[in-house]
């Protein structure tokens, strides 16, 4: 979930960018912000969409489903920093 926080927050050449938010994201750019193969992520994009936490709105795409799931993430990320 943080990574894919993190590439809905990455503005261009994927660095943070402040107050730029993308409400969707590819699958290939969170297999990538986790150093992996986007093939040994399937399985795990596949049970979080079971779960019902995100959903592809279209082919290689990924959204939060919950509102407000992105922040929370953030929040829990930034306290782990701590």
């Amino acid at each position: 979930m943080t990574a894919m926080v993190q590439v809905m927050d990455a503005g261009r050449g994927g660095r943070p960018a402040p107050g730029f938010r993308r409400q969707r994201v590819s699958s290939g750019e969170v297999a990538a912000a986790l150093g992996k193969e986007l093939n040994t992520v399937g399985q795990t994009r596949d049970r979080i969409i079971r779960k019902g936490i995100v959903h592809a709105p279209q082919y290689g795409a990924l959204e939060f489903s919950v509102p407000g799931f992105a922040e929370y993430v953030r929040r829990r990320a930034a306290a782990a920093d701590l």
